[in-house]
């Protein structure tokens, strides 16, 4: 690279990296929230996936749940074209758990009731077959389902344990970034390429030795902290959007040594402002 360049890409990152936003860690809360997400079939259109995040303690014991804890999170997300990952839409709206109720049909199961909706994000219309405070059907650490306005369910999510170490093998965080808050496939492209990076060019150089040697903790480190923050979509969205749709773009241009320049950065950035 020259000089140039590298000044301009060493600036991007700097400017990338400021541009991180600040925890907002949450009140009163013991553990890690709970994820439920839909999965996808990647090869139809006009798909909704949703991911749940919520705190267990709620329904175990809803008396002595702190407010925070009553507290959970469902993200909408639209994919008109699964090719086309980057023009897809969502909604997030924050919910206070009104009560829970055990199920009729089956014993294993419990019915959250929500109220109080708050809006967080609005690119994607809240769906219409569900209620402004849905009811939701869950059997806890295997899945939850959002009931329609007929008490059916309008779309199944699977239990994702956040503080899995296996969830990932390139980074917790990353998959986290992809899978649980985009809803896209396991093998979806951006982490294809990342994996291949890591096969093909990490492995095979000292400094990506060196990083992936310490990424074994880091990842459950980073996935650890930001689930403790209230606007973990947010900072997950940024993620996303500026450490890996840069990274995969510069590997796929041929850019390798920049590109974990660009992950190395980030990586130590986000345990520094967050773990």
């Amino acid at each position: 690279m020259n000089r140039r360049k590298f000044f301009q890409k060493t600036g991007a990152l700097s400017v990338a990296l400021a541009g991180l936003p600040l925890a907002k860690r949450a009140k009163n809360a013991d553990t890690a929230r709970d994820i439920y997400m839909t999965e996808l079939d990647r090869s139809k259109s006009d798909q909704i996936g949703c991911t749940l995040y919520m705190y267990h303690k709620a329904v175990i014991d809803f008396s002595k749940a702190t407010d925070t804890e009553k507290e959970l999170d469902i993200v909408v997300n639209y994919y008109k074209d699964p090719k086309d990952i980057l023009n897809a839409k969502s909604c997030t709206y924050t919910f206070k758990i009104a009560g829970v109720e055990a199920f009729k049909a089956d014993n294993d199961y419990k019915i959250i009731k929500t109220t109080g909706r708050r809006m967080r994000k609005d690119e994607y219309p809240w769906p219409k077959e569900l209620p402004l405070n849905p009811r939701i059907r869950i059997k806890m650490f295997t899945s939850a389902a959002l009931l329609d306005s007929n008490g059916k369910p309008f779309s199944v999510m699977a239990y994702s344990d956040p503080s899995d170490n296996d969830m990932d093998d390139i980074d917790c965080f990353i998959t986290t970034a992809c899978v649980t808050e985009r809803g896209l496939a396991d093998d979806c492209d951006e982490l294809t390429t990342l994996r291949r990076f890591r096969e093909s060019y990490m492995r095979n150089t000292v400094q990506g030795k060196k990083l992936l040697n310490e990424y074994d903790s880091l990842g459950p480190e980073v996935v650890s902290g930001i689930s403790e923050c209230e606007n973990r979509s947010a900072i997950y969205d940024y993620i996303y959007n500026f450490m890996i749709i840069p990274a995969v773009a510069m590997i796929k241009g041929g850019e390798y040594q920049q590109a974990a320049d660009w992950y190395e950065g980030f990586s130590r950035q986000l345990r520094k402002n967050y773990c």
